[in-house]
């Protein structure tokens, strides 16, 4: 009898502020993980002192979870030039091995989904190089089919993009693209997909996104200020997703109407 080999998975997680957010995001992450051997690495990109009380308290007994405190916003691809470095690092001491799979994620996103099935795609795939576990909508797909896998049907869209919200792939992908940049706060997801000289798309590799995960932090997004878009299918399910955790606060229903409004005035996914 061939015994399996355990998938091993190496998490980035940068977090800037919101710790309310991130402890949801933190325990379904830990509820996603069966079946994964997994270590978590969580760099505080300077927060305020409740998320940082917050992140002191995050553990978790059957996965590692590696906390590093920076001083101040370092940006994200200087946290992930980080992770890639200390990931690839073996430790005899404690018995760590460098994982085979690495996963980027943002601190507010709620998994859905176990986060098995986005490493047997990659396993299962040879041509998709990353798979994200969140779908947007500002992201066009330019292929979709399904995907059968332990007896189910999983959905698949193939993208020239992803956002970084959750991005899984082999160790090796993203050592072919470090380091990154860092005179940007943001932008790892296109270095990875269209602008760094192993990218993607100068590879000829693919990404593909399935729905795993929610993004929570939509009403509270720093990335421009008209927000990121959604779909109101989306938005219905974050709300649900906030008011079972208690986090649908005044301000962020302020938003979400807001949101609605503006769906309703343009026709458009656009958020602001």
């Amino acid at each position: 009898m061939v015994k399996k080999r355990a998938l091993s998975l190496g998490i980035c997680i940068p977090v800037w502020n919101r710790g309310d957010l991130l402890k949801a995001s933190f325990r379904s992450l830990m509820g996603a993980l069966a079946g994964i051997k997994a270590a978590v690495w969580i760099f505080d990109n300077g927060s305020e002192k409740s998320t940082r009380e917050i992140i002191q308290h995050l553990s978790y007994g059957r996965h590692r979870i590696f906390k590093v405190f920076l001083p101040e916003n370092m940006g994200i691809p200087y946290v992930v030039n980080s992770f890639c470095q200390m990931v690839a690092q073996d430790c005899n001491y404690t018995s760590h091995l460098a994982p085979e799979f690495i996963m980027l994620m943002d601190s507010d996103v709620y998994f859905k989904r176990p986060i098995k099935d986005l490493l047997k795609i990659l396993d299962s795939n040879s041509h998709v190089a990353i798979v994200s576990g969140h779908d947007s909508v500002e992201h066009p797909a330019t292929a979709t089919y399904t995907l059968k896998l332990g007896g189910r049907k999983l959905f698949l869209k193939e993208k020239e993009i992803e956002r970084m919200c959750c991005m899984v792939m082999r160790r090796s992908e993203l050592e072919l693209c470090c380091p990154f940049p860092h005179h940007r706060i943001a932008d790892v997801d296109w270095e990875l997909t269209k602008w760094n000289s192993n990218s993607l798309a100068k590879r000829k590799r693919k990404l593909v996104s399935v729905d795993s995960v929610a993004h929570i932090g939509l009403y509270d997004s720093t990335w421009n200020k008209s927000g990121v878009p959604a779909s109101l299918e989306q938005m219905d399910e974050i709300n649900k997703i906030l008011k079972k955790h208690h986090l649908l606060t005044p301000r962020r229903t302020e938003t979400y109407q807001r949101f609605v409004r503006r769906l309703d005035e343009t026709g458009n996914f656009w958020n602001g």
